[in-house]
């Protein structure tokens, strides 16, 4: 870099693939263009290319004091910024922070930078007369690429009066059978219902509840009363049920015509303060489902992909949840009948005879205290005469010719004594379509990870349709982590059993070495050679918690306090189960509270930075795009 050019780093090469090279960058090497210069032979024979040096890679976390704000209020926020390595904060870090209106203009844009903790605080002083409705916060790490350099969080300007007390509502029943009710025999829905002021105390006065069906869209425009809002339709009403403090039981009939599986009715209770006439209403969903078909379905793939490999078997992990939402019990999995995974493959030419499905027996023991099952799906290879990828096809007709009984795609789903189960409205995944993996080969190789909650050893399964003696000795994995490759290892292919019972693959184990501190959602990439040096590539995702090498905990010394009086505040630090000893290292923990009227937070929880919200930050870093490759020269 510069003129005359300083040696920044120097590169090491690799002993098991030749002509492979790695930089290690020291930390203060800062940010701008560097060239990386090969010679041999003497300077006549040197190469050169240029390339980004990009600023360390953030985490960056924001937060709100309030969820909602009046006019001439001021919304005060704070920022974290975190390496995805450790976790650790980032002192020092150049911050853009930035407001937008609901219309998406730009009402504020201010510059700071991250204090000796890694946190910086914003402050948007609010018009008197401002545009009401959903604005949007967001920081951003000054010369950071990646999706977790930048974040935003969600707050609301309103002119509101705020409520005196809060509606408790609860249900009897997690789910309705839509079969179990008719015009002579109606359901039966039934709770309790309880209002509190903020201040703790019972309300006396009177309580509604209605229960509602929300119309389907063709009810909707058949009425013509069209809009964004989701519509309903009153079903059934207690009126004028007395509250004097404490929790009273209701109970609604509620015809059973008009149900449907795969909605919810919604119970809504309004309550009338007796004292004030101030009303206040709370809602819950209560699914409904078909009598015989109440286990709702949750499929994915182990390795986090969305395509099969003829040869190889696929795992498919099945998760089970009541109606409600509650994992499914043992129990409760066996009364529902034979279950089976079943696939279902989808041809390239339809004119050729379709396979039969593939079935394969899940156990109900699986589900055992909520635990999910893992099914292995092993989809054999199509017959070479009529299923050939790797022939040369100039046409339809000879792509047809080649390639038409080749499996294309996979339906895959749960039956439960031969009727498929269908899924609620949850963003679950009921069944899943899986396309047909690629190979320039013809071979495929696969890779599942067992890696621990907290350590650092994994051990990777590698599965393959060609025995390992037919590839070169040597093999690569690499660890993905926050959008970058956090560790790449070369080494030789470990002793490989032969499984199956025709055709075969082959299956050998890899012990790795992960990265310390690593946490988040990681990918394990495997890559291996053919003989006439095609490669074979196969990944896996995995994850990894968090862990905390400091716990700590804060709290007020009272629940409730008068204006005035003074609220001393309780911190104790200690050093996680596992972490680091003392003297071993810099480390930082926050932990943030705030003392708000519990009255503001009924109108809307408030943006907070949480291990939830930490999590959420290391997925995006991990699915998220990395600064562009410059193509080779």
């Amino acid at each position: 870099r510069g003129d005359p050019a300083e040696v920044t780093a120097t590169a090491i090469a690799s002993d098991a693939a030749p002509g492979l090279y790695t930089f290690a960058l020291a930390a203060a090497v800062p940010p701008g263009g560097y060239a990386v210069r090969a010679t041999f032979g003497g300077d006549a024979g040197a190469v050169q290319t240029e390339v980004q040096v990009l600023a360390e890679a953030s985490l960056v976390l924001v937060e709100g004091d309030r969820a909602l704000y009046k006019p001439g209020h001021v919304a005060r926020f704070r920022v974290l910024a975190l390496r995805p390595s450790s976790l650790a904060p980032l002192p020092g870090r150049a911050l853009l922070f930035e407001v937008l209106s609901p219309e998406g203009l730009k009402l504020l844009k201010l510059e700071g930078e991250t204090d000796e903790h890694g946190v910086a605080s914003f402050d948007f002083p609010i018009a008197a007369e401002p545009l009401l409705g959903t604005h949007r916060a967001r920081a951003t790490a000054v010369g950071n690429a990646g999706a977790a350099a930048t974040h935003s969080v969600e707050f609301s300007v309103e002119e509101y009066v705020l409520p005196r007390f809060e509606v408790e509502l609860a249900l009897d029943q997690t789910h309705v059978i839509a079969s179990s009710g008719s015009a002579d025999e109606p359901l039966r829905v039934s709770g309790r219902v309880q209002a509190k002021y903020t201040f703790g105390e019972g309300v006396s006065g009177r309580a509604t509840v209605s229960v509602l069906r929300e119309l389907s869209p063709w009810e909707v425009r058949r009425s013509g009363d069209v809009g964004d809002a989701p519509a309903f339709s009153t079903l059934a009403v207690a009126q004028n049920v007395e509250l004097s403090g404490a929790a009273v039981p209701f109970r609604v009939a509620v015809p059973g015509a008009n149900l449907f599986a795969g909605s919810a009715l919604v119970v809504e209770a309004s309550i009338e303060d007796a004292a004030t006439g101030e009303v206040q209403n709370s809602t819950a969903r209560l699914p409904v489902a078909y009598r015989g078909n109440t286990l709702n379905p949750d499929l994915s793939l182990l390795d986090g992909s969305d395509v099969f490999r003829p040869g190889l078997p696929s795992l498919v992990r099945v998760a089970l949840a009541q109606p409600g939402g509650a994992p499914a019990s043992a129990e409760a999995v066996a009364a529902g009948g034979r279950l089976e995974l079943i696939a279902r493959p989808n041809l390239v030419d339809w004119s050729h005879p379709t396979p039969e499905p593939i079935r394969v027996a899940i156990d109900p023991s699986d589900f055992a205290d909520g635990n999910a099952s893992v099914v292995e799906l092993l989809v054999p290879p199509e017959s070479a005469r009529c299923c050939n990828p790797l022939a040369q096809v100039s046409s339809e007709r000879e792509y047809t010719t080649q390639m038409g009984c080749c499996i294309s795609s996979l339906h895959v789903a749960v039956e439960s004594d031969g009727m498929e189960l269908y899924g609620s409205n949850d963003g679950s995944t009921p069944s899943l379509c899986v396309s047909r993996a690629y190979s320039p080969s013809g071979a495929f190789l696969a890779v599942q990870v067992e890696a621990g909650a907290t350590g650092d050893e994994a051990r990777a399964t590698v599965r393959s349709t060609v025995d390992p003696s037919q590839l070169h000795s040597g093999l690569r994995f690499f660890v993905v982590h926050g959008g970058s490759v956090s560790t790449g290892q070369a080494q030789q292919w470990p002793t490989a059993m032969r499984r199956g019972t025709g055709p075969f693959y082959w299956e050998a184990a890899l012990d790795v070495q992960l990265p310390e501190g690593l946490a988040g959602v990681c990918k394990f990439v495997v890559v291996a050679r053919t003989l006439d040096g095609l490669a074979l590539t196969g990944s896996a995702e995995f994850e990894r918690e968090i862990r905390w090498p400091i716990v700590l905990t804060a709290g007020f010394a009272a629940a409730e306090v008068g204006p005035g009086a003074a609220l001393e505040a309780h911190f104790e630090a200690r050093a996680a189960a596992g972490g680091a000893p003392d003297g071993a290292g810099n480390h930082s923990a926050h932990v943030f509270f705030s003392s708000l009227d519990r009255s503001a937070e009924l109108l809307g929880p408030r943006a907070s930075i949480s291990k939830a919200s930490v999590w959420e930050a290391l997925k995006r870093a991990s699915e998220g795009n990395g600064p562009e490759v410059a193509p080779p020269r």
